[in-house]
């Protein structure tokens, strides 16, 4: 996996991570915290990874607030 921050500042370096890797390309626009504009990062995933799960995977609406006080099973 390569994480490549602010990678729309390197636009030829991107063209040749995508065209010799053949890895599957992920980029994330947006604002950043502290910025007001814009910017990307790009994460290269090797295609032959076999991510592994330790707990079944659900999304977040799934997922159930739990307060203080409130007892965990």
């Amino acid at each position: 996996m390569v994480i490549f921050d602010n990678s729309d500042w390197y636009p030829k370096t991107i063209e040749f991570l995508r065209n010799t890797l053949d890895w599957i390309e992920v980029d994330f626009h947006g604002f950043g915290p502290i910025n007001d504009y814009t910017w990307t990062t790009t994460i290269f995933i090797n295609r032959l990874l076999k991510l592994k799960y330790l707990i079944q995977l659900q999304s977040i609406k799934n997922i159930k607030d739990v307060a203080e006080d409130d007892e965990i099973y």
